[in-house]
């Protein structure tokens, strides 16, 4: 039973690592961009969007059946593109991190922006730095801990040893040693990708609800420069409430986009960091685990 709400709740927690960025992408493609765009380019052209609900029970059950299918289409289409943005690597926002604190006065431990975007030749090869940083092993020493230094076989002299490929092969480890400890690390390394695929979301879709807020402000302060023949001939006037609506709505998502971006940036390396330091913490356990199921099995075959 504990096995199996283990699992369970690490199924939820990747299930929602990759459906909320998903739905915060599509949701800001549509509701920030494509719906109000079109709404503000109708009501332009003279023409208007109804939003009332049929009353008539034939279109009353089409549009019901339409509603559930936009559902379904919504979470099929978050669920995709939560998925590839899961896959996209988040180094880049990394890399945004590490020099938003740099330039904050509180750099980081572990690597650095020169680091991050300068190349290193090493047999024949260039390579920068990234997770799980060259540095990490220097880290662990400075925090005293010299039972997990032994893992991390890496350093910026050897470049090539520094690779995603190690950390994966510890997290095997630890789910076939101590999988107790892997849900901890499997929800660590969700809520990571939770963020990463959050920033990505908001940074794909700015410049949509940006240019439909411009578009909606430039639709509100028409009347104010064009003529009052041409105003009146396609009802601005009627229209007005609709552009200061979807104004204040732009503007709020904006804001929110905003603030959310800024402080993605601003926590992003330090949870990396500590989702690294737990998997190496992990590993040492699983190290020990393996050792002691094998000395029991040699007692056993004795």
């Amino acid at each position: 039973m504990a096995d199996f709400l283990r699992n369970f709740g690490i199924g939820i927690i990747n299930l929602l690592g990759v459906a909320v960025p998903g739905a915060l992408l599509i949701g800001l493609a549509m509701f920030g961009f494509l719906f109000p765009m079109t709404a503000v380019l109708l009501n332009l052209s003279g023409n208007s969007v109804s939003m009332h609900w049929p009353r008539d029970s034939h279109w009353v059950n089409i549009a019901t059946v339409c509603v559930h299918f936009s559902i379904a289409m919504f979470a099929v289409l978050s669920y995709v593109a939560g998925y590839i943005l899961r896959l996209t690597s988040p180094d880049g926002l990394d890399r945004a991190s590490v020099g938003w604190m740099q330039k904050n006065g509180n750099a980081s431990f572990v690597t650095s922006p020169d680091r991050m975007d300068n190349k290193v030749e090493k047999d024949g090869r260039a390579y920068k730095d990234a997770f799980p940083y060259w540095g990490f092993g220097t880290f662990l020493e400075l925090l005293g801990h010299d039972e997990l230094r032994e893992h991390v076989t890496w350093t910026d002299q050897t470049p090539q040893k520094c690779s995603n490929s190690r950390v994966n092969m510890w997290k095997g480890d630890i789910a076939l040693y101590c999988p107790d400890l892997a849900a901890t690390v499997n929800s660590e390394e969700a809520h990571v990708r939770l963020m990463s695929g959050t920033w990505l979301a908001i940074r794909t879709t700015s410049w949509a609800v940006g240019a439909c807020w411009i578009l909606t402000l430039a639709a509100l302060l028409l009347p104010h420069v064009l003529s009052w023949d041409w105003y009146d001939s396609i009802h601005f006037r009627e229209s007005a409430w609709f552009y200061a609506i979807q104004l204040s709505i732009s503007t709020a998502m904006l804001f929110g986009m905003s603030w959310a971006q800024t402080h993605i940036v601003m926590l992003f390396h330090k949870k990396r960091v500590g989702e690294l330091l737990l998997v190496c913490h992990a590993k040492h356990h699983a190290d020990e685990r393996k050792k002691q199921m094998n000395g029991n099995a040699s007692l056993t075959n004795a």
